[in-house]
């Protein structure tokens, strides 16, 4: 039960986040990926995971799902993106979530369209939907522990480089005056962990 309440409070958070992020840049849609990690069978799931590396030692695989996760869409013509993505899972590495969630650190992707389909397989829904530049951040809540949360925000259009990093250095700004519980971790924590 405490558990639980805490991951509403967590999950409270990031939507305040999520919308405070694109109401402030002008983006068109933001949503979190919560990592999953799979046992020997197959088939168990255990959801927003413990993900240290002792942990995800006795799984088989970590993958990111978006479905039951918080969102925030502030232009109507991207909602179906979103259900796109609650349909599908990323595994560690793919697209900038899977990016983000495997390096610990913020990844920036100039054009998602640019992605081949092994390397982003939600490409085609990119495409379809004419996004551009993602940022992606992967953070952790002292409210939860040791789960971690893929903060995912698109573009509606290409940004190059430069663009791309002050955009994520702002984006990062703003979610530290939203947030009261999330962060990022620290060099310190990783070789901790």
């Amino acid at each position: 039960q405490i558990h639980s309440e805490g991951r509403h409070a967590v999950y409270q958070e990031i939507s305040e986040i999520l919308r405070a992020v694109c109401e402030t840049h002008k983006l068109p849609i933001a949503q979190t990926w919560l990592p999953c990690l799979h046992n020997g069978s197959g088939h168990e799931e255990i959801l927003v995971a413990d993900t240290t590396p002792a942990a995800a030692a006795t799984s088989d695989h970590i993958s990111l799902f978006t479905r039951d996760a918080p969102f925030y869409v502030s232009d109507p013509r991207f909602v179906g993106f979103h259900h796109a993505c609650a349909d599908h899972s990323l595994d560690q590495g793919q697209g900038v979530a899977g990016k983000a969630f495997a390096s610990y650190k913020p990844c920036f992707i100039s054009d998602v369209k640019n992605y081949l389909i092994e390397e982003y397989p939600l490409v085609h829904h990119a495409r379809y939907f004419k996004l551009g530049g993602a940022v992606a951040i992967r953070l952790r809540s002292s409210i939860t522990g040791a789960e971690d949360y893929v903060l995912e925000f698109f573009m509606p259009a290409e940004i190059d480089s430069a663009g791309g990093a002050a955009l994520l250095t702002s984006i990062s700004a703003t979610m530290q005056r939203a947030s009261r519980s999330l962060r990022a971790l620290s060099a310190e924590e990783l070789r901790h962990e």
